[in-house]
C-alpha cells in the first residue's frame, strides 16, 4: 500500500506470472473475458475484474494494471481517502499485512460484537477458502450455503449482517437470488436484509 498525494491510497498486488501483452491489458476488464482460459485449469467466469472496477469506480477510485510478458503483473486499486489518516506516514509507507491483520484482529476482539456472515457459493473450493480465512475471526459467525435455495432459507432464519453471494450458480444465479431478497424485503418483517 502507498499513499498517493494527500488524499488517495493505492493498494498494489504483484505476481511473477507469465505477464500479459500490452495490447491485451484492457481485455482483462471486459465482462466474461478470460485471457488464455483454454490453457488454464483455473475456474472462473471472467467477471471478477469487471465487477471490481465497477465497484471501485463507484467509490471514486480507479483500478489498473501494468504487466510485462515473462516478468509478471502489478494490479492496483486507488481510492480517495475520506480524511487524512495520520497512521499513514507522509513517505507513503504503511504497515505490513501481518501488522494490519494483527491490529484488525485485536480491535475486533476488543469490540466483542459477533457478526453473522452468510456465504452462498456452489464452488466447494471457494467455500473452504472463505471458511479458512474467516475461521480465525472470533467475532464472525460464518454460515455457508452450497445452493441458492438453502442460502435464502438461511438468510431468512438467521438474518445475517452481510451476505456474500456467488453470481454464477447452476440452480439460480446470484441476480435471481438478489431479486428474491428484494421481493422478500418488501415485507416489513424482512427489512433487516443487508
Amino acid at each position: 500500500m502507498q499513499r498517493i498525494g494527500a488524499d488517495r491510497l493505492r493498494i498494489l498486488v504483484t505476481d511473477t506470472g507469465p505477464g500479459i501483452a500490452a495490447e491485451r491489458l484492457q481485455e482483462l476488464f471486459q465482462p466474461f473475458s478470460r485471457l488464455d482460459a483454454a490453457k488454464s485449469s483455473i475456474e472462473g467466469t471472467g467477471i471478477g475484474l469487471s465487477i471490481t472496477r465497477h465497484i471501485v469506480e463507484m467509490m471514486g477510485g480507479t483500478v489498473n494494471v501494468e504487466s510485462k510478458v515473462g516478468v509478471g503483473s502489478t494490479f492496483w486499486i486507488e481510492l480517495p481517502l475520506e480524511s487524512i489518516d495520520n497512521s499513514i506516514p507522509a513517505d507513503g509507507s504503511v504497515q505490513s499485512q501481518k501488522e494490519v491483520a494483527a491490529d484488525t484482529t485485536q480491535a475486533a476482539e476488543t469490540e466483542q460484537v459477533e457478526r453473522t456472515i452468510l456465504y452462498i457459493e456452489d464452488n466447494l473450493s471457494n467455500l473452504r477458502l472463505v471458511t479458512q480465512i474467516l475461521s480465525s475471526r472470533k467475532h464472525i459467525r460464518l454460515l455457508t450455503a452450497h445452493n441458492a435455495e438453502f442460502g435464502i432459507e438461511l438468510a431468512i432464519s438467521y438474518r445475517p449482517d452481510l451476505i456474500l453471494l456467488d453470481i454464477n450458480m447452476p440452480d439460480m444465479d446470484g441476480y435471481q437470488v438478489l431479486q428474491a431478497f428484494k421481493m422478500t424485503a418488501t415485507s416489513s418483517s424482512y427489512r433487516w436484509l443487508p
